[in-house]
Parts: structure tokens; C-alpha cells; sequence
């Protein structure tokens, strides 16, 4: 900016750095306050600095920002949206200001225990060894796999309930989503042999 004789520079990237800390709406508060300060000085400088300001957050925002805090804290960049967004509408914006790194840290310690509980288990780590399974053997602890293609057996349907009950050892009951057969509701019926 100073570069292009902008009047205030350093002011106006003291307060864009300041405020570029708050994720999502740090930006725009910046943005406007140093916009304003230009105009009043000089018009036309002011929206030339509007549009390089513009560019400069979209690049910023959607290139930069998700690459470093995907990299730095492990956590991908829909959580990072998403506790941005939880905390910031929990705790306003000191919310906004602590929820990357804390969320980073509930994260790991989710990733941690489910790993653990796992391993305890027997069963394997790595997501991917998941990716192709349609069901899970409790007896022999596996993941089946199916060969080819066989539509008209159903994935068994786990509900969040009896995900985290899973986690945690107890007996969980699949519904496979089939109906019972005719013999076998005719067994349950009453006077029928």
C-alpha cells in the first residue's frame, strides 16, 4: 500500500492484521474500517484500495487460511468451519478467536480414544480399510467385504445410539433393514403351528 502512495498505510495494515485474527468476520470488520479511512482521505484511492482489498481476502480466505490451519492443526477444513462457527455462535467472538486450536485439541483427544478403542478391539486403524466394507463380523472380528456387485443385500443401518455404544463395549443389535419372512412371523403368531 505504501508502495501505491496510499494515504494511511500503516495504519490501515495495523488494523487489517488485528482484525484478520477472527476467522470469517475479522475480515470485513478490517476491511471496512481501513476502506472508510481511505475514502474520507481520497476517493478515488479509496475504491482502487476497496477492489485490491477484495481480491487480496478472496485469495487469502479461500487459498491461504484453509491450507495453513489444515496443515498446522491436523484438523480438516470442515471442522474448522464448523467450530468457527459453533463457538463464535456460543461465545461470540472470543468464541471465534479460541475455537481452531480448541477444537484442535477435542479433535485429538476423539481421535486418540477412538484409535485406542480400536486397537483394543483388534480391529484396524486406518480409515481406509474401511472404505470398501459392507458389513462387520463380531465373531471373528473383520470387516466383510462383498464380491461384486450385490445390491439386493442391505448395509446394516447403526443409528448414532448404538455407534457410541459400540465405542464404549456393549452388545449392539443390527437392523439389516430386511422384514421377517412369512414362516417366521407365523411362528410368532399364537395358534398357528
Amino acid at each position: 500500500m505504501a508502495l501505491c502512495g496510499m494515504p494511511y498505510a500503516l495504519l490501515s495494515s495495523v488494523i487489517v492484521a488485528f482484525c484478520n485474527v477472527i476467522p470469517f468476520i475479522g475480515p470485513f470488520i478490517g476491511g471496512f474500517l481501513t476502506v472508510f479511512i481511505v475514502l474520507i482521505t481520497d476517493f478515488r484511492q479509496g475504491i482502487i484500495y476497496l477492489i485490491f482489498f477484495i481480491i487480496l481476502q478472496q485469495i487469502d480466505g479461500n487459498i491461504m487460511s484453509p491450507m495453513i490451519t489444515e496443515d498446522r492443526t491436523g484438523v480438516s477444513k470442515f471442522w474448522v468451519t464448523f467450530a468457527v462457527l459453533l463457538f463464535g455462535g456460543m461465545f461470540g467472538i472470543p468464541g471465534m478467536l479460541f475455537a481452531v486450536p480448541l477444537f484442535a485439541v477435542i479433535y485429538y483427544c476423539i481421535k486418540i480414544f477412538v484409535e485406542r478403542s480400536l486397537v483394543a478391539k483388534g480391529l484396524p486403524v486406518e480409515t481406509t480399510s474401511y472404505f470398501a466394507a459392507c458389513g462387520f463380523d463380531p465373531v471373528t472380528k473383520e470387516a466383510l467385504y462383498s464380491v461384486g456387485e450385490q445390491r439386493h443385500i442391505k448395509k446394516p443401518r447403526l443409528s448414532f445410539k448404538s455407534i457410541i455404544k459400540a465405542l464404549f463395549g456393549k452388545k449392539v443389535t443390527v437392523d439389516d433393514g430386511t422384514k421377517p419372512t412369512e414362516s417366521e412371523t407365523d411362528k410368532t403368531k399364537p395358534g398357528k403351528n
